[in-house]
This record gives structure tokens, sequence and C-alpha cells, in this order.
């Protein structure tokens, strides 16, 4: 075994701890392949598994919670996703057509999301924690793409400022690819097939343009490989710090 807590240490002398983020639709993968890399970032690295933490970081409705709950009642409250996904697509782009609203709802979520980000990512990376993160600002901004009637660029541009005003950029990116009729078989809680065509698309062409990189992943040997992987560019990483710090 390959024991790397002497380069955590240099970690906690550089006073920072490491971000890895791991993105794609659902489906593909994510939660499996971060438990796989959390036991083997114990168990052929011999981290301490209280360095290590697990986030769900895609936005969710926190603070603003009694607002969306109350818009929903009002807008959608005839739509159902699992029922007819087109329509509640078109019915929720129509809310957002409205300046005001559309406005009004960034800002609150821009606020929401930031404590979230302080909370699940900023201060376990100030105590020096290795942050495993499943979803992260790709996914959030992605779904903005829907609501907004955006370009590719525009999210781009999100992403970027994202980072830029209020989140920590990770260390290390990946987004998981996975076929749709596979995705749909693993998931029942989907309302569509083109609910996961559409987003795949998108995380393939965001990858591009973010030079973030792509894997393909549609088995449990492939998920192993997966976390592997990230396991490796962790242990190069803190590597890294102790040649810089050591």
């Amino acid at each position: 075994m390959v024991h790397i807590n002497q380069f955590y240490e240099v970690m906690l002398m550089s006073k920072r701890g490491l971000l890895i983020a791991v993105s794609g639709v659902d489906g593909s993968g994510k939660t499996t392949v971060i438990s796989m890399l959390m036991r083997i970032l114990s168990d052929k690295y011999g981290i301490d598994k209280g360095k290590v933490i697990y986030v769900w970081c895609k936005y969710e409705y926190k603070l603003i919670k009694p607002l969306t709950v109350l818009g929903r009642i009002i807008f959608l409250r005839n739509s159902d996703p699992l029922k007819n996904y087109n329509d509640y697509c078109k019915k929720r782009k129509s809310i957002f057509r409205n300046p005001l609203v559309a406005r009004m709802y960034r800002v609150l979520m821009d606020i929401d999301y930031a404590f979230q980000i302080l909370i699940n990512i900023k201060i376990p990376l100030l105590l020096n924690k290795i942050v495993i993160c499943d979803r992260y600002i790709i996914d959030t901004a992605l779904e903005l793409y829907f609501d907004y009637d955006l370009e590719i660029e525009d999210i781009v541009d999100i992403i970027n400022k994202y980072y830029k005003r209020m989140a920590p950029k990770p260390d290390i990116q990946l987004i998981l690819d996975i076929d749709e009729e596979e995705a749909m078989r693993r998931k029942n809680d989907v309302p569509h097939i083109d609910y996961i065509r559409e987003r795949r698309y998108l995380y393939n062409s965001l990858a591009g343009k973010l030079n973030i990189n792509v894997l393909y992943n549609d088995t449990l040997e492939k998920a192993e490989q997966i976390a592997h992987y990230l396991a490796d560019k962790i242990f190069a990483l803190l590597k890294q710090y102790q040649q810089s710090y050591g």
C-alpha cells in the first residue's frame, strides 16, 4: 500500500484542500464512481476517511424553497413532467420570459447557491479536506439553459462567472457519459428520454468548450477504472504539493 498521508501533511502546509467535481447526466454512475474512489483513497493510498468528504452540490432550493413551491402552485399546478414532459418544459420556459421574474429568480438563486457553496465547499476546503463533489457548477448552469433559452456560449459565460465570483474552481473535473437508453434503465425517476438526451448533448458540448475530460461509464468495471484514474490524479496533485512545499 502506498501511503500519502505525508503528502496530505504538505497539503496542510499549503493551507488549502482539494476539490474534485464529477458531473454528468442522471444514471451516468457518478455516485457509484465516487463511492469507489473514496474506498480506493482509503485502501490503496492510506488517506484517513476523515480527511475526505462527499458533497452533493448542484443547486437545490433551500432558502427560496417556499417561493418555488408557491410558484409551482400558481404557474405549474396542472403540469406534470412525468405525464407530459414537453408541455411541462414549455410552461416552465414561459414563466422565465417575464424579465422581472427571470431577474428575480437569478438573484435569489445566486444568493441561495452562494450559501450552499460556502457550507459544502469553501469551509471544508479551508479545513484542508479533500472534497469530492457529486455535481457542481456545470450541472447547475446547464439547467439554466432550458429555463432561459440560452446558447452554449451563454452557459460557458455563466460557469466562468460563478468561478470568478463565488465558487472555487475544481482541481480535478470530470464528466461521465452514458447512453440514453442505459441511463433510463438505471433511473426510474427521469421524466422522459429526451430529458437525458438534451442534457447529454449539452454536457458533451460544454466539455469541448471548457476542456473537460469525458469518460463513458456503462459498466461496474469501467466505473472502477474511472475511480482509479481519479485516485491517481489526486495522488499526483498531492505529490506536486510535496515538491512545492516540502
